[in-house]
């Protein structure tokens, strides 16, 4: 089974590695791991960026945009077909 694995985060900096750390635990391997970070000003962009190949994160983008279910919204557009949640 194909699994894309989504994350949203804003500010998250503080337990963002925890989450990172296990998708790279995962014994099955996503098909794709596409983070949206909603413009992050507290470090968050620097860490996704340093594990960037940790994880093999497929799509990070970091930009301003109208909350929550705008987040999943854009991180589904971007994921491959057959995706659901």
């Amino acid at each position: 089974m194909d699994v894309s694995v989504i994350v949203g985060v804003k500010n998250g900096a503080g337990s963002l590695q925890r989450c990172v750390d296990g998708i790279a635990r995962q014994t099955s391997r996503a098909r794709e791991t596409i983070i949206i970070d909603s413009a992050s000003d507290e470090g968050t962009v620097e860490l996704l960026q340093e594990n960037l190949r940790t994880v093999k994160i497929t799509e990070f983008v970091s930009e301003p945009d109208r909350g929550l279910y705008h987040v999943w919204n854009k991180a589904l557009q971007r994921a491959g077909s057959g995706s659901a949640f």
